[in-house]
């Protein structure tokens, strides 16, 4: 989701423009430096953790090699750091698990993470969308990353269709919307990738088409999104594999907003989430939302958390 200033006008959800520099980039730094650190030490202490590798010159070796691939990944991050945020970025974001109908600006990027915690595992949600200019983005979504933690601690992984949907997955995405008033647009796109096994023959092709009509109200502070799904089982496991997406957000005051998505379906993927916005400066956004799953669908109940970045000031 994306909130608007008082003073903009209709569909200033998409409109709110402005250059981005952190207050404080050196403390984004610092925290980089001690990520990094933290991760050398980990990998330092697993490799010493094995017996063979307990000796001198072989000691020194392995602390060396640990040392230089930490170096070398602060120095990639760093960069991508000022790539990322040296520049003006503008967004494009789904509501919980559906699009909002926004269009990322072109040449502009955007990132948004989601955390699903149920009550045996975490699910991870990443999305980086690119403007590509007359009403088209495209982007990369990472879904399915995570770990259960009962009753034993272990990554999320399925390859087998015949267990459900498959996960981890990375996948591009393309949409395009088209403008029809101030208070209606319409946009169609879609997500397309493989998941992420580590056998070539288990790999399949994941897939979700989509098409929305997104009504602005409010002077365009607030917004309905409906429209139809087409998936496969790849995707969200047995179950249906078409039906209709739901959404809402409604501005209640400067920092806080309603909103909410439904899936229907009885699929892995056919839930609703329930829940609201709250702007925790003026360019980060805190959601979270209760999941309910629709009868019959695998999915058990959770709790959905997201941060959003934004380019722009909220309010």
């Amino acid at each position: 989701m994306v909130c608007k200033d008082g003073g903009q006008e209709p569909l200033a959800i998409t409109r709110v423009w402005q250059k981005w520099r952190f207050s404080a980039p050196q403390t984004h730094l610092w925290l980089i430096k001690v990520w990094f650190s933290a991760s050398t030490f980990v990998v330092i202490i697993a490799t010493f953790a094995k017996p063979e590798n307990v000796g001198g010159k072989r000691k020194n070796h392995i602390l060396n090699q640990a040392r230089m691939t930490m170096k070398r990944n602060y120095l990639y991050l760093v960069s991508i750091f000022f790539v990322l945020f040296s520049n003006d970025i503008l967004g494009q974001q789904n509501l919980f698990n559906i699009p909002s109908g926004d269009i990322t600006n072109s040449k502009k990027i955007f990132y948004q993470h989601q955390l699903n915690l149920y009550s045996d595992k975490l699910e991870s949600k990443a999305h980086l969308v690119y403007g590509l200019g007359k009403g088209w983005d495209a982007g990369i979504n990472l879904v399915g990353k995570g770990f259960y933690f009962s009753p034993e601690w272990r990554a999320l992984l399925n390859d087998d269709p015949n267990k459900g949907a498959l996960y981890p997955i990375l996948m591009g995405t393309l949409q395009k919307q088209f403008k029809i008033n101030e208070h209606f647009a319409i946009n169609v796109g879609g997500q397309g990738g493989y998941n992420l096994s580590n056998k070539l023959a288990n790999k399949e092709i994941n897939y979700y088409l989509y098409g929305i009509g997104i009504y602005y109200f409010m002077k365009g502070k607030s917004r309905i999104v409906g429209g139809l799904y087409q998936t496969n089982r790849m995707f969200v496991g047995n179950g249906s594999t078409f039906g209709a997406q739901l959404g809402y957000e409604i501005n209640l005051s400067k920092r806080w907003y309603l909103m909410g998505d439904w899936i229907s379906g009885n699929n892995d993927s056919s839930v609703g989430v329930f829940g609201g916005m709250y702007n925790l400066t003026k360019r980060v956004q805190l959601c979270a939302g209760l999941l309910v799953p629709n009868p019959n669908t695998p999915k058990p109940m959770g709790i959905v958390l997201e941060l959003n970045l934004l380019g722009w000031d909220a309010f």
